[in-house]
């Protein structure tokens, strides 16, 4: 969704591997999710919510 309304491809948001770690990681902050090898603070910025909310639902 987040990719869709940046009109952006989805693997420019986040690469399957990032998607992969994040999972993995299961972060709770922007901090955390900045602490993920491959996550680029740009990505944090933009999406950090977004992914926070992701998370929590899984």
């Amino acid at each position: 969704a987040e990719a869709t309304r940046s009109q952006l491809d989805p693997s420019i948001v986040m690469s399957q591997r990032l998607i992969e770690r994040l999972a993995v990681a299961g972060p709770q902050t922007l901090d955390a999710i900045a602490a993920i090898e491959g996550i680029r603070q740009w990505r944090v910025t933009e999406w950090g919510p977004a992914l926070l909310a992701a998370c929590a639902c899984a």
